[in-house]
């Protein structure tokens, strides 16, 4: 009697995983067909400038041109 209880239990459990599975990847194939497309590199590096984001080159430059200024 203990034997069968716990073997439906594991069985509950299995069946339960194997759905969840199931029902994410189902969510999963219909949201990527809605999925924004894929930033490009000069998008990014934009975004990142909005932000507040620095290049290494620019701050390097600006630091050059600064030194020849007072110099």
């Amino acid at each position: 009697m203990q034997f069968e209880i716990k073997r439906i239990v594991r069985y509950g459990i299995m069946l339960v995983l194997g759905l969840s599975l199931m029902v994410y990847g189902f969510i999963d194939l219909t949201t990527s067909r809605y999925s924004l497309d894929p930033m490009t590199d000069d998008e990014i590096v934009e975004r990142a400038k909005e932000l507040g984001m620095v290049s290494i080159k620019e701050k390097w430059i600006e630091e050059q041109d600064s030194e020849k200024t007072t110099d």
